[in-house]
C-alpha cells in the first residue's frame, strides 16, 4: 500500500501543475489547440535480438494520436503536447502495447517582477541504449526499466537591487513515478543565489547555497546534497577573460555500493579564455573536487560552412537515476520481454533478482574531437564527428559517429566498450533516412536500420538486426 509520503508526494507537484494549466489557460489572451494522428508500419528480421539462427520477424503496426496546447495571457503561459501511440505486433499479438508521451511546462507570474510559480510534467520512456553500457566492477544495467513520470513544481522569488545585484530564492518540489521495479521517489530542494546585476561589465560575481533530498518509497531519505559556491570573473579585454569558483559539496547516501567513494569536501576551478576573433575560442581550466585534481581544455573554431571542436574535460558526477544490479546474470535468448520504450529485452532466466537504485559517485575523463562542414542551403549538410570517453574504474567506451544529409540522411555509429578485464562490447549501427512533406499538414518519413552487435564475452549475446519503417503525420 502507498504511504503517505508516497501519496502527497504526487498529489502536490501532479494537483499544482493542473491548477497551473488551467489558471494559465483561463487568464491566457490567446490559447491554441493542434491535434496530430502518426501512424507507422515497421518490419524486423530480429525483434528479439537474439543470436544466429533464433531470429524471429515482426511486422508492428503503430497509432499516435496526440495533441498540443500553448496559452499565453498578462500572467501566465503553458505550452503542452501529448500523446499516446498504441503498437500491435501482428505476428505475436501478445507483444502489442501502448506508450505515453507528455511534455509540458507552465509559469504564473504571483507578483509581477518578483514572485512566479512553474510547474512541469513528462512521461518518457528510460530506455536501454543499445549503443551503451554502464557499470563499476560486477554491477550492469538492468533491463528492468520502462515508463517514468516527472512532476516538478518550482515556486521563486526574485529581487533586483537596482543594476547593482539579483538575487533569486526558490523550493523546488519533483515526484518521479517509475513504472517498473523501482520504489517511486519524492524530492525536495531549497536554493538560494546572488549575483550581479545586468549592469555589471568587466567584473561578474556570484554565490549558490543549495540543499536537496530525496526520498524513496518507504519515507527513508535516499541521498541528499549539500553544496555552497562563490564565483568570480573578470573581462580584461574582449579577447581576454578569467573566471573561477570556489565552494563546498557533501554527498549523503543511505546507499553507497562504492564505499571507497570520497563524498564530501571543498571544491574549487579556476580558468582562461581567449577568443582572438569572434569565431575562435582557447579555454583551459584546473580545479579539485571530491577525488583529486581536475582539468579541462577546448579549442574551437568556425567559418561560414566549417566548424571543429577539440575538448577534454574531467568531471565527478553521480549515476542518480541509472538502474544497477549487484549480481552477474546468465541471458537465456529465447525469453524475452518488452519495455515501455518499444524494446525487447532478454528476461534474466538463471539467476532472479530484483534490482534496486543505488546511487554511487563516478570520476570519469571524456576527450572529443568534432568537425563537419554545413553548406548554406538547410536542405543539403554534412558532418563527420568522433568522440573517445573513458570513465576510471577500469570501463572504458569508445564512439565513433559519422553522418551526411543531403535529399535523406546517412549516419553511422559504432561504440565499443571495454571492461576491466579487456572484454570488448561492440555495437554498430547504421541508418538511412528520408523526409518528405506531402502537403501543408501531412509529412512522411522511411528509415532503414541495420544493428549489429559483437562482444568478447560469453554471456553475451550477438546479434544482427535490419529494421523498415514508414510513419505518416498529419495535423489538425
Amino acid at each position: 500500500m502507498p504511504s503517505r509520503r508516497n501519496i502527497l508526494g504526487l498529489l502536490l507537484p501532479v494537483g499544482s501543475i493542473f491548477g497551473i494549466v488551467h489558471a494559465a489557460c483561463t487568464s491566457a489572451a490567446a490559447v491554441t489547440f493542434q491535434s496530430s494522428l502518426q501512424t507507422g508500419l515497421s518490419y524486423t528480421d530480429n525483434v528479439a535480438l537474439a543470436g544466429s539462427g533464433q531470429e524471429e520477424k515482426e511486422t508492428i503496426i503503430s497509432v499516435a494520436p496526440g495533441i498540443g496546447v500553448t496559452g499565453r495571457g498578462s500572467r501566465a503561459q503553458v505550452n503542452l503536447n501529448y500523446a499516446v501511440e498504441a503498437l500491435y505486433y501482428t505476428e505475436v499479438p501478445s507483444r502489442s502495447y501502448a506508450r505515453q508521451d507528455l511534455s509540458s511546462r507552465a509559469e504564473v507570474t504571483l507578483v509581477e517582477n518578483h514572485a512566479y510559480v512553474e510547474g512541469t510534467g513528462s512521461i518518457r520512456r528510460q530506455e536501454i541504449d543499445r549503443t551503451a553500457s554502464v557499470g563499476a566492477g560486477s554491477l550492469t544495467t538492468s533491463d528492468a526499466v520502462g515508463e517514468v513520470s516527472t512532476w516538478t513544481l518550482l515556486p521563486y522569488f526574485v529581487q533586483q537591487f537596482g543594476g547593482v545585484a539579483v538575487a533569486r530564492a526558490s523550493l523546488g518540489l519533483d515526484y518521479v513515478d517509475y513504472q517498473r521495479d523501482a520504489n517511486d521517489s519524492f524530492g525536495r530542494e531549497y536554493l538560494f543565489s546572488i549575483r550581479n546585476g545586468p549592469s555589471a561589465s568587466k567584473f561578474t560575481w556570484g554565490t549558490e547555497a543549495r540543499t536537496k533530498r530525496v526520498f524513496i518509497g518507504g519515507g527513508g531519505i535516499d541521498y541528499s546534497i549539500i553544496q555552497y559556491d562563490v564565483s568570480l570573473g573578470y573581462q580584461f579585454s574582449q579577447e581576454w577573460a578569467l573566471e573561477g569558483s570556489a565552494g563546498y559539496l557533501k554527498y549523503n547516501y543511505a546507499a553507497d555500493v562504492l564505499n571507497t567513494n570520497q563524498t564530501r569536501g571543498n571544491q574549487w576551478r579556476a580558468g582562461v579564455r581567449w577568443a582572438p576573433s569572434p569565431r575562435t575560442e582557447v579555454a583551459f581550466g584546473v580545479g579539485e573536487q571530491l577525488f583529486g585534481s581536475l582539468w579541462n581544455c577546448r579549442l574551437s573554431n568556425r567559418t561560414r560552412s566549417i566548424y571543429s571542436e577539440l575538448s577534454y574535460d574531467e568531471q565527478v558526477t553521480t549515476n542518480r537515476d541509472i538502474q544497477i544490479t549487484d549480481s552477474q546474470s546468465v541471458q537465456d535468448p529465447a525469453s524475452t520481454q518488452q519495455t515501455a520504450s518499444g524494446d525487447i529485452v532478454r528476461s534474466e532466466s538463471d539467476q532472479v533478482f530484483v534490482s534496486e537504485r543505488s546511487r554511487f559517485l563516478v570520476r570519469y575523463a571524456s576527450a572529443k574531437v568534432e568537425s563537419g562542414v554545413e553548406f548554406a542551403n538547410e536542405h543539403r549538410r554534412f558532418e563527420l564527428r568522433a568522440s573517445d570517453e573513458t570513465i576510471y574504474g577500469g570501463l572504458a567506451s569508445i564512439r565513433w559517429a559519422f553522418s551526411a544529409r543531403a535529399a535523406g540522411r546517412v549516419s553511422y555509429e559504432q561504440r565499443v566498450v571495454r571492461d576491466a578485464n579487456g572484454m570488448n562490447d561492440k555495437v554498430g549501427s547504421t541508418t538511412y533516412a528520408v523526409d518528405k512533406k506531402i502537403s501543408a499538414k501531412t509529412d512522411l518519413s522511411a528509415e532503414i536500420k541495420r544493428v549489429a552487435r559483437n562482444s568478447d564475452s560469453a554471456t553475451a549475446t550477438d546479434y544482427i538486426e535490419h529494421e523498415a519503417t514508414v510513419r505518416v503525420r498529419s495535423t489538425f
